[in-house]
C-alpha cells in the first residue's frame, strides 16, 4: 500500500486520519495549536490519500493567507485618492461579480431571490448610514485590507474615514443593482487605477516584469553620457510625479486612463516660479 503524506491510523480507529504540522513561521500565529489533525471519515485508503490532498491543498491557501496578513503593513493615515481608490474597487467587484452571473444565464428563481435580498440589504445599508453604524462593513473592510496588504487600527481616524467611504460605496451599490435586477442599464465601471498603500503599489502583473522605474534606469544608463544632466533630472521629475499618483506600475499595466489622469494632475500644478522658495522642490 502506497503511503500518502498526512494519511495515518490512530488507535484501534478502523477510520484513516489526516495529520499535518504548523509550519515553522506560524508556530506563534497559531499557539498553542501545532498541528492539524482529523478523522478522514473514510477506511478505504485511496479516497483517504484523496481527501488527505484536498486538505493539504486547502491549508497551504490558508497558510498563505496568514502569511499575507502577517505580512501586511501598518498603515496608519490613507489619502483622500486611496480611500476613494478602495472604494471604488468594492463598488466594481460588486458590480462585476454580478454581471458574470448574469453572463452565466441563472435562472428566474435566483433573481426572485436576488431581489429579495437587495430589498433587506437596501433597508439595512440606509439604516447603518443613518446611524453611521460602520460596524456592518466591518467583515467586507478586513477582506480588502488583507486583500491589499494593509492593516488599519479599528480605532484610527483613518479606518473610520475608509470605513465611511466603503459603506457610502456599498449603499450605493447595492442600489445600482436592485435597478439592474429592475430591467435599468447599470454597466460596469473599469477598475480603478491601483491602490497605493505608503507609496508602495500593488503588483499588478507576475514577479519580475519590467516597471516604469526599471525602464527609465535602463533609458538612463543609455542616454545619460549623451544628455544633458538637466535632461535626465527632468524626466525623474516626471517618472517620480508619475509615480507618485500610481505606483511604479509594471509596464503591461499602464493604460490611457493612466496617462490621462496624470496629465490631468499635472495641468492642475501651479508652475514652480510662481511658487514661494520654501515651496520649490516639494
Amino acid at each position: 500500500m502506497a503511503k500518502c503524506p498526512g494519511v495515518y491510523r490512530r488507535g484501534e480507529s478502523s477510520a484513516w486520519w489526516f495529520r499535518r504540522r504548523v509550519p515553522q513561521d506560524l508556530l506563534a500565529y497559531y499557539a498553542p495549536r501545532k498541528e492539524f489533525a482529523h478523522s478522514l471519515e473514510t477506511t478505504d485508503h485511496s479516497t483517504a490519500c484523496q481527501k488527505a490532498r484536498l486538505e493539504y491543498v486547502r491549508l497551504d491557501q490558508e497558510f498563505s493567507e496568514v502569511r499575507k496578513k502577517l505580512a501586511a503593513q501598518p498603515v496608519f493615515e490613507l489619502s483622500k485618492v486611496e480611500v476613494q481608490r478602495i472604494a471604488a474597487l468594492i463598488r466594481h467587484d460588486m458590480l462585476a461579480e454580478d454581471e458574470a452571473a448574469r453572463v452565466q444565464g441563472k435562472g428566474a428563481d435566483y433573481f426572485e431571490r436576488l431581489d429579495e435580498g437587495l430589498d433587506a440589504q437596501r433597508d439595512m445599508l440606509k439604516r447603518a448610514l443613518i446611524d453611521n453604524d460602520l460596524g456592518k462593513v466591518s467583515g467586507l473592510l478586513e477582506d480588502y485590507q488583507d486583500r491589499l496588504g494593509l492593516r488599519l487600527d479599528p480605532a484610527s481616524l483613518a479606518y473610520q474615514e475608509l470605513a465611511y467611504a466603503v459603506l457610502q460605496a456599498v449603499t450605493k451599490t447595492t442600489e445600482e443593482l436592485w435597478q439592474r435586477n429592475q430591467g435599468r442599464l447599470v454597466e460596469t465601471p473599469q477598475p480603478p487605477a491601483p491602490v497605493r498603500i505608503s507609496g508602495k503599489a500593488q503588483p499588478l502583473a507576475a514577479d519580475g516584469e519590467l516597471t516604469l522605474s526599471g525602464l527609465f534606469e535602463k533609458w538612463k544608463d543609455e542616454k545619460q553620457r549623451t544628455l544633458p544632466e538637466n535632461t535626465v533630472t527632468d524626466y525623474a521629475s516626471h517618472v517620480r510625479h508619475f509615480q507618485e499618483l500610481h505606483g511604479d506600475l509594471p509596464l503591461s499595466g499602464i493604460t490611457k486612463a493612466h496617462v490621462r489622469e496624470f496629465k490631468d494632475a499635472m495641468l492642475k500644478c501651479p508652475a514652480i516660479n510662481r511658487l514661494p522658495k520654501h515651496y520649490r522642490g516639494k
